[in-house]
């Protein structure tokens, strides 16, 4: 589960072409980096009106770099302040209360007794998202893009259609499963039979790259690949 800081979630747009063809304009590249647990001051970006001493304790270079080339909102609403709701009505545009999906999947003590239950969320949809959800990534796959996800997924529950992101619309997953943490950030990222390994990185682990690494290794050469193709990618 997340603390109570809501996460952070950054998105840029690239290669905007202001051509006033609608014909003739070329579809943005869309990066999505969501940010579990990063809280609004765990940066060296004040996403208030005053510098925090938080905010002057970390150094996030990158995070400036894209504050400056871009906008930044210092104001925003969070859906839920845990990981499946949030990521789930990000993908979808719905609400908790719209989808059902009102706790981080699958939950906990959800199957207890009723009168043990107290302050755990009511009937909710504890499966999460499945193939028949109408997603963003379904949606831009009608408009030519190539959809990636890559990383923590979070959106199904084990053992349904929705654990693997590409069920739910994305083209190509790496790492993303039904598990909400890996089983370590280190080399082989947990043991093949533990529930939380991230799979599909063996030669990153013999390198011995840390998780959050071999990740980026992955985005850079797919987004290098996709973009030699000229198509758009999210």
């Amino acid at each position: 589960m997340l603390r109570s800081s809501w996460p952070i979630l950054l998105i840029a747009l690239l290669t905007f072409n202001c051509n006033p063809d609608p014909e003739g304009i070329r579809k943005p590249n869309i990066l999505l980096f969501l940010v579990d647990d990063m809280g609004w001051t765990d940066t060296s970006v004040p996403f208030a009106d005053l510098v925090t001493d938080n905010n002057r304790y970390f150094h996030t270079p990158n995070m400036q770099r894209l504050r400056d080339m871009g906008m930044q909102f210092t104001q925003a609403y969070s859906s839920s302040p845990v990981c499946s709701p949030t990521r789930t009505s990000i993908l979808t545009g719905m609400n908790p209360a719209r989808s059902h999906i009102t706790n981080w999947i699958p939950g906990e003590n959800n199957d207890s007794t009723e009168h043990t239950r107290w302050g755990l969320p009511p009937e909710w949809k504890i499966d999460g998202l499945g193939p028949n959800d109408v997603t963003l990534p379904k949606l831009l796959k009608q408009a030519g893009y190539v959809n990636i996800h890559i990383g923590k997924a979070h959106f199904g529950r084990a053992g349904t259609p929705g654990e693997d992101p590409r069920n739910l619309g994305f083209d190509i997953n790496v790492g993303g499963t039904d598990a909400g943490h890996p089983a370590s950030y280190y080399p082989p990222y947990g043991a093949p039979d533990n529930d939380h390994h991230v799979p599909g990185l063996s030669k990153e682990a013999a390198e011995k790259l840390y998780l959050n690494d071999a990740l980026t290794v992955h985005a850079v050469q797919l987004i290098d690949s996709v973009s030699a193709t000229g198509k758009p990618f999210l």
